[in-house]
């Protein structure tokens, strides 16, 4: 394989991948304290989007394997349900 067809290959890759992690986040208020929030629930390292200019967006690294980013955007999944959760008074 070429090299323009392998980086052609691999940019569709990481453009799938953008896309699925995409379809999992809803509204972000403040990104900075999601990312501390996920960092102690579920162990995930993201970087406010304050950093590139947007508070209502993280970044996320979709280098790794999908099915690595499906593990991980389930831990999301499962940490943000503690945030939905509502407490007895």
């Amino acid at each position: 394989m070429g090299r323009p067809a392998r980086i052609r290959r691999l940019s569709a890759a990481a453009a799938r991948r953008r896309r699925w992690i995409g379809r999992g986040f809803g509204s972000i208020k403040d990104s900075g304290t999601l990312c501390l929030f996920l960092l102690e629930k579920a162990q995930l390292k993201l970087v406010p989007g304050g950093a590139f200019g947007g508070d209502k967006g993280v970044r996320i690294s979709y280098v790794a394997a999908l099915s690595t980013l499906q593990d991980e955007m389930e831990k999301i999944k499962e940490a943000t349900t503690l945030l939905k959760q509502r407490v007895a008074v």
